[in-house]
Parts: C-alpha cells; sequence; structure tokens
C-alpha cells in the first residue's frame, strides 16, 4: 500500500515538474514588455555627472545627462552635460547564483565648464571635454520594466576645451549610474 501511495505521489511529483517545465519554456518565449525609457542618475566621465534620461531603441540606447549649479547671480557655475549612445550586445535573465545582467558597449561625449569669481588661490577656471568608447555590465533585468544599475570601463581622452582644443590625457576610466525603466 505504501508503494503504491509513494507511486502515486511520485508520478504527481513529475507530472507537476512537466508542466511547470513547458509553462516556463513558453513564457520564456513569450515577448516580454520592453521599456521605452529610463530616467537616474549617472557618474562618470563620458556618460556625464548628473540626472540622466536613457531612451531605448531595441537592443540600443541613447542617452543625455545634464548637471548644473549657480550661485553668485551665475558669476560661479558649474555645467556637466553628456550625450552617450550604447548597444547592448548581451542579455541574461538570473540563472542559479548569476543575478540577471546584460553586457553593454557605450561611446559619447561629455564637457564640463566651471567659472569661480573668487579671491581663493586654490580656486579654478576650466572648459574640458571628454570622448571615448569602453564595455560595461548591467545588474537587474536590463530591457525589462525596474531598476538597473550598470558599470562601465571606458577608454576616454579629455581635452582642455572643446572643439580644437589641447589634448590633456588618454586613459582608462569608470562610469556608472542606476535607473528605474518603464
Amino acid at each position: 500500500m505504501l508503494i503504491k501511495q509513494s507511486k502515486k505521489y511520485f508520478s504527481y511529483l513529475v507530472g507537476s515538474w512537466l508542466l511547470f517545465s513547458c509553462a516556463w519554456l513558453n513564457a520564456a518565449s513569450l515577448p516580454h514588455p520592453q521599456p521605452s525609457q529610463a530616467v537616474g542618475f549617472s557618474a562618470g566621465w563620458i556618460s556625464g555627472s548628473g540626472i540622466t534620461y536613457r531612451r531605448y531603441l531595441g537592443n540600443n540606447f541613447i542617452q543625455g545627462t545634464f548637471f548644473g549649479m549657480f550661485g553668485d547671480s551665475g558669476s560661479n557655475m558649474y555645467v556637466n552635460g553628456a550625450l552617450s549612445a550604447g548597444r547592448y550586445l548581451h542579455r541574461r535573465k538570473a540563472w542559479g547564483l548569476l543575478p540577471p545582467h546584460g553586457i553593454h558597449v557605450l561611446l559619447g561625449a561629455d564637457y564640463a565648464v566651471q567659472r569661480e569669481n573668487s579671491q581663493d588661490p586654490f580656486a579654478s577656471d576650466y572648459e574640458k571635454s571628454f570622448y571615448g568608447a569602453g564595455i560595461g555590465l548591467d545588474f537587474g533585468n536590463p530591457g525589462e520594466k525596474g531598476l538597473n544599475l550598470w558599470l562601465s570601463i571606458l577608454y576616454v581622452a579629455s581635452y582642455e576645451g572643446i572643439g580644437s582644443a589641447a589634448f590633456e590625457s588618454f586613459g582608462m576610466r569608470p562610469a556608472s549610474g542606476i535607473f528605474y525603466a518603464w
């Protein structure tokens, strides 16, 4: 009697597992609603530092970042703006102990200007532009609605000024951000 009941429960268990597996495979193959935009904060070289808006276009995205501080009737200011474009090379759902993630490439330009009307000997005025490209990771569910964190390592060339400005440096720089996509 006990063996018959064990076989019965085992067959229920196997049947339930098969039904769950088929439903999961079917759900994975269905198109999920893709977010069309995201808003958040970024910090880094070609990504800019400040409030960021990201627009998704399939596997591609463009993002703009802006931050400004003004004081003393505009005589002291700091402004940072950036425009970047990226493409997802790979997106993956959570699997085992690995979190959901995506791999992307990013390229862009960043412009920063600071003006200080001060008697402080350490105060410095500058105008810099940064151009670069790199690769990075998204953590969260990239390409789906919700909260995402991204980190990139970029090769960045910086220039004093903009346009035909003097070359200043070239090197690897980090960039990161956090977004809420909808």
